[in-house]
């Protein structure tokens, strides 16, 4: 079975419909992304990041963040 998506142009990622593509934009892709000290991702929500951080790397965001990424 093959589905059409409609992509972001912005990250490349696809969504099943027009209304999903919008969300996203305007939730994700316009805002500004706030980087990880330990690896190419980045998070538009510092509490994604600090989750990020002490999951995946197993370090608190607040003793390695720097100071030109605070909000």
């Amino acid at each position: 079975m093959i589905t059409d998506f409609i992509g972001c142009d912005k990250c490349m990622k696809g969504y099943n419909t027009l209304a999903a593509l919008r969300s996203h934009v305007s939730k994700d892709c316009e805002k500004e992304r706030i980087a990880c000290e330990f690896c190419p991702k980045s998070y538009t929500r510092r509490a994604r990041l600090r989750q990020h951080c002490l999951q995946t790397h197993n370090r608190d965001l607040e003793k390695y963040i720097s100071s030109n990424t605070r909000a």
